[in-house]
């Protein structure tokens, strides 16, 4: 269902607005089904089944100023935004198609827990935006091997308010698309209500059985793996020597940061989430030195923002400041190797794992601090 809280948000996103959805004065809610349909080049086209209702359970499909309100222009793009945060956690790097204009099926049907009893009701009607994705241009898609590919999809009200969550949630899956696993976290949540051939429905009747996050192991045999780069207003200058390796970052854009900075080179591999405010400065400190390591600065939704060699000519460095050096910190270890440019979403969001059961719930797992890097403000 998206509650009241999950429309706020929403609403504050894309509108600045502090009101909750309401015409004439009328407050009311909006059931809503999500179906995803996966296609075998990495295309995900994802269907959004509304339907408003008064709070006393009216269905509200055939007033005409709700409607109006449901698809007006920056209705329709709250929508879009919170479809996109089922594959980014920053869904404005995300590029999609409109499939089609908004429309009204009243024919369709969605399934809604409109009275908070735990017990579905179906509501006939619906209006239908489609949005089409592709997933190896988000943080959502990570190539294992071959043509097999593993796909967490987060409930995108439960990333916004643990609270809130997708009451009906269908996954299909297109000509040439495989499905060798399924998973969900936590592994107490419910699993799919029915699944077939080409499909898996999830019917989640309250935040308790709702997975806060799908994971699907699937054959995509046409997808072409791809960085998607940007272009960002930062500044970056790195260091190494003395078994560190210093990356400063100062972020120079009229918005928050949200980013990935990597090391790689030889033997080495390692990664940082790294938040930054307009005009902030901070240096992350790996423990390790060398020669041939390279940066790379990665978005939260996994586009590339910046790639040079350490100690290499800086982009608009920092003028002032000095080093930073912390005091040693006792190290709990070599850290994991990062697999695929894919996986740096783990750094960001929830981890990620590979599943070895069809249909198997995962277990949370433990967090573990590590300390091979840290991160100094300036």
């Amino acid at each position: 269902m998206k509650r009241l809280l999950p429309i706020l948000l929403l609403t504050l996103l894309m509108l600045g607005s502090s009101g909750v959805p309401e015409a004439s004065g009328q407050r009311f809610i909006i059931a809503l089904n999500f179906e995803v349909t996966v296609e075998a080049d990495g295309r995900a086209v994802i269907e959004l089944k509304e339907h408003p209702f008064s709070l006393e359970g009216e269905s509200l499909l055939h007033d005409e100023e709700v409607i109006s309100r449901m698809m007006s222009e920056d209705s329709v793009e709250a929508d879009i935004l919170s479809a996109l945060y089922m594959f980014s956690s920053d869904p404005s790097n995300v590029n999609y198609t409109l499939s089609e204009e908004p429309y009204i099926d009243y024919g369709l049907a969605v399934l809604c827990d409109v009275y908070g009893t735990g017990e579905m009701e179906e509501l006939t009607g619906a209006i239908v935006i489609k949005v089409e994705v592709y997933l190896n241009e988000t943080d959502a898609l990570e190539h294992l091997e071959g043509d097999t590919f593993l796909l967490k999809a987060r409930d995108p009200f439960t990333a916004q308010h643990p609270a809130a969550w997708v009451d009906v949630l269908e996954f299909k899956f297109g000509e040439g698309v495989e499905l060798l696993n399924a998973s969900w976290k936590p592994r107490d949540a419910q699993g799919p209500t029915e699944v077939g051939v080409d499909y898996l429905l999830w019917i989640n009747p309250s935040e308790e059985a709702a997975p806060d996050v799908y994971l699907l192991t699937l054959k995509l045999p046409d997808v072409e793996i791809s960085v998607k780069r940007v272009s960002l207003n930062l500044d970056v200058s790195s260091s190494s020597e003395g078994g560190l390796t210093s990356i400063h970052l100062k972020n120079r854009e009229g918005r928050d940061l949200d980013l990935v900075v990597r090391l790689v080179g030889p033997g080495v591999d390692r990664a940082r989430a790294v938040s930054l405010d307009p005009g902030e400065e901070k240096t992350v400190v790996f423990l390790v030195s060398g020669a041939n390591l390279t940066v790379q600065v990665y978005t939260s939704g996994g586009a590339l923002a910046y790639e040079g060699p350490v100690g290499g000519a800086a982009a608009g460095a920092p003028t002032e400041g000095e080093e930073v050096r912390p005091p040693p910190k006792e190290s709990a270890g070599p850290p994991e190797p990062i697999k695929s440019l894919a996986s740096l979403g783990v750094l960001v969001g929830v981890a990620l794992m590979a599943v070895s059961f069809v249909v198997e719930g995962e277990e949370r797992p433990e967090e573990v601090e590590r300390e091979e890097y840290w991160i100094v403000g300036e």
